[in-house]
């Protein structure tokens, strides 16, 4: 078994106000996806006691132009400076999803929600010997009744951290996260059907009053409540004719991480011995 380094996960409660971001440590878990050939995206990693380290992202975000998986994408993770600014590292790793045929990932049940879970297996994940890997612990998930009691409603502040900017400002080896604000301009608690990229789909959404770019899909969605920021969603699409983006509740990646268990259940059994 390689080895591998990690740090444990930040809870995601640090306290902030919407004029200002999340702390800079929440960061951590956010990642820049990178799919040759494709284009750019963004992810965050879980931490489970029982499957590890998984990357959360959307399907688009590692697909083709014709909807096939890749076999491979670049990550980079942030890391903290001596200035404590949260900034993309530099060392990218690789995550082959596809190994000796089979693909390594789990796609959400409902075809119509756009989110898939990758998990790091000895045999998938490339990493420097002195990459740490850090995740958001599953724990801190919360589940759609924690999210409805929240009172997450239109008018909520949010804050979105994506890697829309990235090399597209020709630094060299400077690779930024962009956040994005604004508020919730619909939350749905029951499944909702929205047309997006042409097709009807049904599913609970977050609809978002800000703009949003290429390259911010697969980004969380952090909501600012009093003193204290939770993690309730992720962004999938943007409209191109209006300013909104599209998200889906966090809740979602309870129905992936069952999926990864039962599907990858072996593997897992390995890399633990």
């Amino acid at each position: 078994m390689r080895f591998l380094k990690f740090l444990p996960a930040l809870l995601i409660v640090a306290s902030t106000s919407f004029s200002s971001t999340v702390d800079e440590s929440t960061k951590r878990f956010i990642y820049e996806i990178t799919t040759p050939g494709v284009g750019r995206g963004t992810g965050f990693v879980i931490n489970d006691s029982l499957l590890g380290y998984v990357l959360v992202t959307c399907k688009h975000v590692v697909q083709d132009k014709k909807g096939n998986y890749v076999d491979s994408i670049l990550v980079r993770q942030n890391k903290l400076l001596s200035t404590g600014e949260a900034i993309s590292d530099t060392n990218q790793f690789v995550i082959r999803l596809r190994v000796d045929g089979r693909l390594y990932l789990a796609e959400h049940p409902n075809p119509n929600v756009d989110l898939i879970m990758i998990p790091f297996l000895d045999f998938n994940i490339a990493t420097p010997q002195d990459q740490y890997i850090v995740g958001l612990r599953s724990h801190f998930v919360l589940s759609k009744d924690l999210i409805n009691k929240l009172g997450i409603n239109e008018g909520t502040d949010v804050e979105l951290i994506g890697f829309s900017l990235s090399s597209s400002l020709s630094w060299e080896r400077a690779h930024y996260h962009f956040s994005r604000f604004g508020k919730v301009g619909l939350f749905t608690t029951d499944e909702f059907t929205l047309v997006v990229d042409s097709v009807p789909r049904t599913a609970n959404y977050i609809l978002l009053d800000m703009s949003t770019r290429p390259g911010d899909s697969g980004s969380p969605i952090f909501a600012h409540m009093g003193e204290n920021s939770y993690l309730i969603g992720f962004l999938s699409a943007r409209s191109e004719v209006m300013e909104f983006g599209i998200g889906y509740p966090v809740y979602y990646l309870y129905d992936l991480m069952k999926i990864i268990r039962d599907k990858f259940s072996a593997d897992l059994e390995k890399q633990k011995k």
